[in-house]
């Protein structure tokens, strides 16, 4: 005996249509990006440096040192297609060289901490691999080999910015 038919909407090969039943995520999904932010942006629920953003763990100069450490590692370290080009645009040897030197000055700063504290800010904002963080009320625990880090490099960068402007 044969299988029934499945009944709906058909595609021209046969199989059937695939309908979405919903235009936005479930109520279940809201509430875990919406917990991941602890009541902050909810459009900051992407990845582990924007959560910490959103939560106000980290400062806006954290986060800014933390996106520029990306994006040269990205540049630096990228393979193939995404080194040559970001965001639709040649990347001139100018900026190679730059990455090169903010990702030198970088990683000499972090390893004169500890190697932990490197690994740590890679970790979150190179590779988005999240940490678990006690920090309750926008208060962060000051001792974890990440904070330690970004809070060094955002003074470094503070600091190299004003001698630039």
């Amino acid at each position: 005996m044969a299988r029934k038919r499945k009944i709906g909407q058909r595609e021209p090969n046969g199989r059937i249509q695939r309908t979405r039943d919903r235009d936005g995520p479930t109520p279940e999904h809201e509430r875990k990006r919406l917990e991941a932010v602890k009541g902050g942006d909810v459009t900051l629920s992407t990845n582990p440096l924007d959560r910490l953003w959103a939560r106000r763990l980290i400062s806006q100069d954290e986060y800014n040192v933390a996106e520029e450490y990306a994006r040269c590692h990205r540049i630096r370290y990228g393979a193939g297609y995404s080194i040559r080009r970001e965001a639709g645009r040649e990347i001139s040897e100018r900026q190679l060289i730059r990455a090169r030197e903010f990702m030198d000055a970088a990683t000499a700063i972090l390893l004169g901490i500890s190697r932990e504290c490197k690994n740590a800010v890679d970790n979150v904002a190179c590779y988005q691999r999240g940490i678990r963080v006690a920090g309750v009320g926008g208060k962060r625990p000051r001792k974890t080999a990440f904070f330690r880090g970004l809070e060094a490099l955002a003074q470094w960068y503070v600091r190299a910015e004003k001698k630039v402007a």
